[in-house]
């Protein structure tokens, strides 16, 4: 069948299945996250993705896998730039936002969101204009953020919302299996 003409239904179920393989194959956990990041990116719009982890202060999350991001981009984030601590600049980071609310941030036009405002030089540097933060639940509260970028003006669509719900529940139960 020409590559056109596959149903996107069929893409995301061989993309879950990938995702159910890789949690029963017990592989470390920056690998799965890799894998996650990856296929997170298979989104329409979606050409970056970061799975961001609280470190164990809960002071900061730090970007734990990732696909399509500079190592450049990488190392400026887990500098400290995705701070959980309300006297940091960076505290109103649509990220940070996500896993202190538990609720999905989307910027649609990044460089004229006023919240995104410390990271507009990083988003002009990767090319992204829209991204979307889906928080990761832990057992009662959030244990990271699934975040995911486009060049587009918006990559917030109910369609792309409700796949990334998808794969924040796949990591949340690779989480608790793992444990």
């Amino acid at each position: 069948v020409p590559e056109g003409l596959v149903d996107p239904a069929v893409s995301w179920i061989e993309a879950l299945s990938r995702l159910t393989k890789a949690v029963n194959e017990e592989m470390p956990i920056a690998r799965f996250f890799e894998i996650v990041a990856a296929t997170a990116a298979e989104i329409p719009g979606v050409n970056a993705c970061a799975v961001q982890m609280a470190n164990s202060a809960g002071t900061h999350l730090l970007i734990k896998g990732q696909h399509g991001l500079t190592p450049e981009y990488v190392h400026e984030a887990n500098s400290g730039q995705m701070s959980l601590d309300p006297s940091n600049s960076f505290y109103a980071s649509p990220s940070s936002r996500a896993f202190r609310n538990g609720e999905v941030i989307c910027i649609d036009e990044a460089l004229d969101d006023d919240g995104y405002m410390p990271w507009r030089e990083l988003a002009k540097r990767e090319g992204y204009r829209s991204m979307a933060a889906v928080p990761l639940m832990g057992e009662d509260k959030p244990v990271g953020v699934l975040a995911v970028y486009s060049p587009g003006v918006s990559i917030a669509s109910p369609a792309n919302l409700e796949l990334l719900h998808v794969l924040s529940n796949s990591i949340s139960w690779a989480l608790r299996i793992a444990a």
